[in-house]
């Protein structure tokens, strides 16, 4: 009988002996012998976030929620916006203008519209999506997700600033000024200590240097 790393190993046992290479010991008193740590200090525990951190996650649920109210404002006044694109589009013709010389009729612009409202729909759900995921990244002090917060409300912007005024309506603009009050939060002093930034990460390549 033999003596292996981890108790006696006898040669005539089925089975390969442990190797130190891929055991890994649970048993506390076990890690204790081996100099290692307790597994309850393997794990990081996140402080409560702070409260001006809540209150932002509670605001950009709030935006994702009256967003896609929004959007879904915008479907249901889909004859409104259609005569409101056609005006514009007949005005456009008169006035001589080249996107208007193409040869597209007014039922093909109106055929158009329903398909394009849906779009933007299906996208603002994938978006609040985008929303309630990187909040409650957020909330456990990612850094990154303060980050992808701050462009999503700049797309929403985007999308209220350059969109024709027929496709924005006012449950957008309130949208817009949630997610700015809450990105504004993130961003304080006294908040900014929750996110911590990334170590530094030496490559062993920069040892040589």
């Amino acid at each position: 009988m033999t003596t292996g790393p981890y108790g006696p190993n006898d040669p005539d046992e089925d089975g390969p002996s442990p190797r130190d290479d891929d055991y890994y010991p649970v048993d506390e008193a076990e890690r204790a012998a081996m100099g290692l740590p307790p597994l309850s200090s393997d794990r990081r525990e996140r402080a409560d976030p702070p409260q001006l951190v809540r209150i932002s996650v509670l605001l950009w649920l709030l935006a994702a929620g009256v967003m896609v109210a929004g959007f879904v404002l915008m479907l249901a006044n889909q004859r409104a916006i259609t005569e409101e694109l056609l005006d514009a589009y007949q005005t456009a013709q008169r006035a001589g203008e080249s996107i208007a010389n193409r040869g597209i009729s007014d039922s093909e612009v109106a055929a158009g519209v329903p398909g394009l409202l849906w779009l933007l729909l299906v996208g603002s759900l994938m978006i609040a999506g985008l929303i309630g995921l990187f909040a409650y990244r957020v909330r456990e002090g990612t850094r990154s997700a303060r980050t992808a917060l701050l462009l999503l409300a700049a797309l929403l912007l985007v999308f209220v600033v350059g969109m024709p005024s027929a496709f924005v309506n006012p449950l957008h603009v309130i949208a817009l000024g949630l997610a700015v009050i809450a990105a504004v939060l993130l961003f304080l002093p006294n908040v900014s200590g929750y996110f911590p930034p990334l170590p530094k990460v030496r490559r062993r390549w920069q040892d040589y240097s």
